[in-house]
């Protein structure tokens, strides 16, 4: 009782507010502001001619001034502020707005933001008895479009621009270089068409607001607004059965009896269905023919069955087995599920952003993120002039934490891939395992000596995404962050980390050798035996250990190319990492044999590729490079007649 007083209550204080501060205005005839609305772009003219010079583009929801209206060649065109100078725009596709005190009362009593007010002055100047109510959202934007962007739950066509689908994790086939394919043809959305998709500043014109109507019940939806929605498709040939004599009568029908917006559930209809219609719209799934489910309910791929078999198994499980009764079913199930649950305007079924009893983010009747725009604009096509002008009501979200200006839509075929393929620190390992998925790492360097370090990266789109941060980064005592920034080509930037904690003590390990000593030990003998080795070192102030290249403790056999040298303080905390490096070595058993002229031939030839050490060690001239004067040189070496200096 007390929630029904309470929902009275508020709408009598809106209809007091509405009947007090909204009154017509009309346009004045001296400079006036005017608002774009378009699909893409408009071209700036230099003169008031489609021949004449294109001075520059302007874009939806930009504000303009108009100075003059002009006809020419049987066009109206504006004259517009542009730049330092005058320019030209087809007047078909600007709105003029300008001031109405009781209006701009209304907005600021309502709190819409600024960057919402010039769209709402243009709807309120050609509709003034719309009202536009402001429906604060409890998260955040920020949060929202994190939670909005994760992979699965929103989607679009797998033909859409590159920039519109994403690279994140579960997203895009490293393998096979494509996205997965989410139910179907679509592809997981990239968060910056989310963020277009979901900015109600987008909407604000008289195509697409209807995404923010109310999808209660309407008394004035007619038969012929129903009519107009559902042209061109199965939908307009004829009801199957004769329990009604047209599907327009059979969708009001249950419209009034789910206590769903007509035009609402028609357009639904169309949005699933498309113009032809699939097997369960028809009843014609193997196995459960005479089921219907026109809005697809339940009807996704699992592993034991196909989504028509899914969906006309949940129409057999609720009894759906004439046309009527799949209509009114998903009527209520719409209704039910969504509608009594606050989601009850096309933006929110879409964008589960308010907690009706249903969470947050996961409760969404459809995956595209462009349904509630293209369903909005189906459902004005319906409104006669006379419902288009009556006091309709928007319910639009407003969120904290918005962008100063409204998300640009992401329409260019550059992608969004702004991944590394790699990230290291030359001569040391970072915590984790690099992953390009992982964006923040960790480095301990405990050394009294150390005062840099070279950071490498590699991006995964190497033609044209790019990476700062990396190449020499300076350290200071304690804690250093280095940050490496990758753009793709669309722009779109990830920011990596890695956090270097530089400890320097007195007590640092010493080590005394007489072979060469350095971030590599070279000058080593082959058939050197590890524990031959080990006599050459000595060390103060900690302990060291020889392990291979999967970090295995190596105590027997004979050094080779690639094991590491690996160097402890007394405390037991790794301060170094050295490679070893024999000379004619490659395959790291610490001989020289034919198996190692055999690679460095592969190596020259392109059949196998040698790396790190192994390529360092088929250095036998000691040039600084690998050619056929090293492989002469092993050969000479196996013959007799030749040496390799270590």
């Amino acid at each position: 009782m007390k929630t029904r007083l309470k929902k009275l209550l508020s709408m009598i204080l809106i209809t007091i507010i509405v009947s007090t501060v909204i009154v017509p205005f009309n346009v004045s005839a001296d400079t006036q502001k005017g608002i774009v609305k378009v699909d893409s772009y408009l071209n700036v003219r230099s003169e008031a001619s489609t021949d004449s010079s294109t001075l520059g583009k302007l874009y939806n929801n930009e504000t303009v001034t108009v100075v003059d209206t002009v006809e020419s060649g049987g066009i109206k065109w504006y004259k517009i502020q542009y730049a330092d100078t005058n320019g030209y725009v087809s007047a078909e596709y600007i709105t003029l707005i300008s001031s109405d005190t009781s209006f701009e009362q209304y907005l600021t009593l309502q709190g819409f933001p600024e960057s919402y007010k010039d769209g709402l002055r243009a709807l309120h100047a050609e509709y003034p008895e719309w009202v536009f109510v402001a429906q604060n959202i409890t998260p955040d934007w920020n949060t929202v479009i994190k939670n909005e962007s994760k992979v699965g739950y929103n989607l679009v066509p797998a033909s859409s621009p590159a920039e519109q689908k994403s690279f994140e994790k579960d997203a895009f086939n490293w393998d096979k270089n494509t996205w997965y394919g989410l139910d179907g043809q679509w592809v997981a959305a990239s968060e910056q068409i989310v963020c277009w998709a979901m900015d109600p500043r987008n909407f604000l014109d008289k195509k697409y607001i209807f995404q923010f109507e109310k999808l209660n019940y309407v008394s004035d939806h007619t038969l012929a607004g129903i009519n107009n929605i559902i042209k061109g498709t199965f939908m307009a040939d004829g009801y199957p059965d004769d329990e009604f004599d047209s599907f327009a009568e059979a969708i009001m029908a249950a419209a009034t009896e789910a206590n769903v917006s007509a035009y609402h559930l028609a357009s639904r209809l169309k949005q699933e269905q498309g113009s032809k219609g699939n097997p369960l719209a028809h009843g014609t799934v193997s196995g459960y023919k005479g089921y219907y489910n026109y809005f697809n309910i339940n009807a996704y791929d699992t592993d034991s069955a196909g989504m028509y078999v899914n969906g006309a198994a949940y129409a057999k499980k609720k009894g759906w087995d004439t046309p009527y009764k799949a209509l009114v079913g998903g009527a209520n199930f719409i209704a039910s599920g969504y509608i009594s649950k606050e989601q009850d305007t096309l933006y929110l079924q879409k964008f589960d952003v308010t907690d009706g009893g249903n969470g947050y983010y996961t409760h969404q009747y459809m995956t595209n993120v462009f349904a509630p725009s293209n369903e909005a604009a189906r459902m004005m096509t319906s409104y006669t002039d006379e419902v288009m002008n009556s006091a309709l009501v928007f319910y639009i979200p407003v969120y904290r934490n918005m962008p100063e200006t409204a998300c640009t839509k992401p329409t260019r075929n550059l992608n969004n891939n702004n991944l590394l393929d790699s990230l290291s620190v030359s001569g040391y390992t970072i915590t984790p395992t690099f992953y390009r998925y992982t964006y923040d790492y960790s480095l301990v360097i405990q050394s009294n000596t150390v005062t840099s370090v070279t950071i490498n990266a590699k991006t995964s789109n190497t033609t044209a995404a790019t990476v700062s941060g990396t190449g020499k980064f300076n350290l200071k005592s304690g804690e250093n962050t280095a940050t490496l920034v990758v753009t793709a080509p669309s722009g779109v930037k990830r920011t990596y980390t890695i956090s270097i904690t530089l400890k320097t003590s007195a007590q640092l390990p010493t080590i005394t050798t007489d072979y060469s000593f350095g971030e590599k030990i070279s000058g080593i003998t082959p058939l050197t035996s590890v524990s031959d080795f080990k006599k050459n070192i000595t060390i103060k102030n900690g302990s060291f250990k020889i392990v291979n290249s999967s970090a295995k403790e190596i105590t027997s056999g004979n050094i080779g190319t690639g094991h590491l040298l690996k160097v402890y303080n007394e405390t037991g905390i790794e301060t170094g990492s050295h490679e070893i490096v024999i000379y004619g070595d490659n395959n790291g058993d610490g001989d020289i044999s034919i198996l190692d002229l055999l690679r460095i031939q592969k190596h020259l030839l392109g059949t196998q590729v040698l790396k790190g050490p192994q390529l360092e060690s088929c250095d036998a001239t000691r040039d600084g490079s690998v050619d056929i004067f090293d492989l002469l040189r092993e050969q000479k070496y196996l013959l007799g007649t030749g040496e390799i200096k270590q």
